[in-house]
């Protein structure tokens, strides 16, 4: 008689589809798309705490050419807050969700990345080493201790940290260098959430004014 196997039942969170969606790439660039566009109309339209928005009427007048249609224009620019665009909630509710999928992404992968710097898978497997787009193969006629003499002394001269594995008879030689460079995308995370901070902090506190 066969004993039946029962399927591995996969246990989910209740936040997994939450990390999921923030996560996503898809995400990201959609809400930063829409950011750059809704700040495009900002950087158009005359700003309440920067200058007179009656500007914003003229220009209109000038776009559609009949007062009326610019006058309506101009008053649903002003309900939905085009005039003081940058203290809006749905501008802050861009940031906070383009803010919180960094940091996400960022909490998701960085343990990853990190064992990757820290501790690289050495020994290849074979499948995996023809899979990769950027391979060589070279043959050496030479004893193996001589041969890996030769590689490591390449690897050094390269200014690569050399590790080495051997495994069922065959030696397994790495090198890498500027492993810490992984970092750098956590670096430009951290440091657009900062920039995030800083805009959020000025447009609620700070004002903008002109004097002689």
């Amino acid at each position: 008689p066969s004993a039946e196997t029962e399927p591995a039942v996969v246990t989910t969170n209740w936040y997994d589809p939450l990390l999921k969606f923030f996560s996503s790439v898809h995400v990201a660039v959609l809400t930063l798309i829409i950011l750059a566009s809704i700040s495009i109309i900002g950087t158009v339209l005359q700003q309440k705490n920067i200058g007179d928005v009656g500007d914003n009427l003229r220009l209109y007048q000038e776009f559609f050419g009949d007062p009326g249609r610019a006058q309506r224009a101009f008053d649903i620019s002003d309900r939905i807050g085009f005039f003081h665009l940058y203290q809006t909630w749905y501008f802050y509710a861009l940031l906070g969700l383009l803010s919180t999928s960094l940091i996400v992404c960022s909490v998701r992968r960085l343990p990853m990345t990190w064992r990757l710097m820290a501790r690289p898978k050495v020994d290849l497997e074979e499948s995996g080493f023809k899979s990769s787009p950027n391979r060589r193969t070279l043959s050496l006629r030479l004893p193996r201790a001589e041969a890996a003499a030769i590689v490591v002394a390449a690897l050094r001269k390269g200014g690569f940290g050399k590790r080495e594995i051997e495994r069922d008879a065959t030696l397994y030689l790495f090198g890498q260098k500027g492993a810490y460079s992984r970092l750098g995308i956590y670096a430009t995370h951290f440091s657009i959430i900062m920039i995030f901070i800083g805009g959020l902090l000025g447009s609620i506190y700070g004002f903008k004014a002109y004097m002689q």
